[in-house]
């Protein structure tokens, strides 16, 4: 069996490998001839990597990117010497200086929309742009808007450098800001607490225009908002109403009106006061017997009027007094005026939305 297995083994046919030769041109076979295209390939994309260099890819740049060498591929962000929350803060603070203007602009700080504020850095000429839309109060008698102003400031020091559709410019410059419509932050002055009822004092000249119509607010503020205010009354005179009666009628008869509105605003009926005041108010000092027939006809308590002013008004006078400090403390320079929280000044047009302001933005 073996035997006859080798024998056949022997007699079969060995495999044949038939080498052909490669197809060639020039001298070269095909696989050659790929190698060096592969590598002309090769040389031509080095060659290419390094005429072309990909500049830096630059991201979270804000303020743009600028050339820092002669090579335009090399690219950096410009980083100004203030960022936008910085310039919007000083803008801020520019828009609450025009309280102190003798104009129509004195109403900017109380309805500029600081908070839609558009900021931009102009790196040509490091400024920042900073346009402020803003409305206007119904009493104006145009119901269009909001209306814009704009303000150019230096990139070095984020001074004021121009009031575009603004005709004046602030004498002098506060720290306090305007943070939304209706409200002035006071800089210097605390919160008086962080849950209501929240103090708001009405600051009034009694011979100021609009002096009644502000107290007419204050009471209806009261009735709105209820037990989460304290609603107090502050009687000033100022240079430009009140002491100008100093000359011809005396300091104690112009006063006295303001005795009978500090006093009479802690009784009940002081809204019925205000309503018959308002009928015989021509915007000059009354008489005491006129106030005294007004504040009988009202409803007022006789007794408690008295004693409110002690003898011979001397209490009265102390405390009015005494509240003229308080207008040089938080820097007011024009009323009527509000104060709510110790903190944030608004006019009577725009009283509810600093008291709406302050509820939604102190913790409860």
């Amino acid at each position: 069996m073996e035997g006859s297995k080798t024998q056949k083994m022997r007699g079969a046919k060995e495999p044949v490998f038939v080498i052909k030769p490669a197809f060639k041109r020039f001298g070269l076979d095909n696989l050659h001839i790929a190698l060096i295209a592969l590598v002309i390939i090769l040389v031509a994309l080095a060659f290419a990597l390094s005429t072309f260099k990909l500049g830096p890819i630059v991201y979270n740049c804000p303020y743009g990117v600028i050339n820092t060498t002669n090579q335009s591929s090399q690219l950096n962000c410009i980083t100004p010497k203030y960022n936008q929350s910085q310039a919007l803060s000083a803008a801020e603070s520019i828009i609450a200086s025009y309280g102190s203007v003798n104009s129509s602009e004195a109403i900017l700080p109380y309805y500029s929309l600081v908070n839609e504020a558009n900021i931009s850095y102009i790196n040509r000429t490091n400024e920042w742009l900073v346009s402020i839309p803003y409305v206007l109060p119904a009493s104006y008698g145009s119901s269009n808007g909001p209306y814009g102003i704009s303000l150019l400031l230096s990139g070095d020091n984020l001074s004021l450098i121009s009031a575009y559709l603004l005709t004046h410019k602030p004498a002098s410059y506060t720290t306090d800001k305007t943070i939304a419509l209706g409200v002035v932050d006071v800089n210097t002055a605390t919160p008086a607490t962080s849950k209501p009822p929240f103090p708001v004092y009405a600051i009034v000249d009694p011979y100021e225009p609009g002096a009644i119509s502000s107290l007419f607010t204050a009471v209806n503020a009261s009735k709105l908002y209820g037990n989460r205010i304290n609603m107090s009354y502050k009687f000033i005179y100022t240079p430009e109403y009140g002491e100008r009666f100093y000359s011809s009628v005396g300091i104690n008869d112009t006063q006295l009106l303001g005795y009978y509105l500090f006093c009479g605003a802690n009784q009940r009926n002081f809204y019925g006061f205000l309503k018959n005041l308002s009928i015989e108010y021509i915007g000059t000092p009354l008489s005491n017997l006129t106030l005294y027939e007004t504040a009988v006809g009202s409803g007022l308590n006789v007794s408690s009027l008295n004693a409110c002013f002690g003898p011979a008004y001397n209490n009265a006078t102390q405390k009015l007094d005494a509240q003229v400090y308080l207008v040089d403390y938080y820097g007011i320079t024009q009323t009527p005026a509000f104060l709510v929280n110790d903190k944030y000044l608004t006019l009577p047009q725009t009283l509810n939305e600093a008291i709406n302001y302050v509820l939604n933005t102190t913790a409860k």
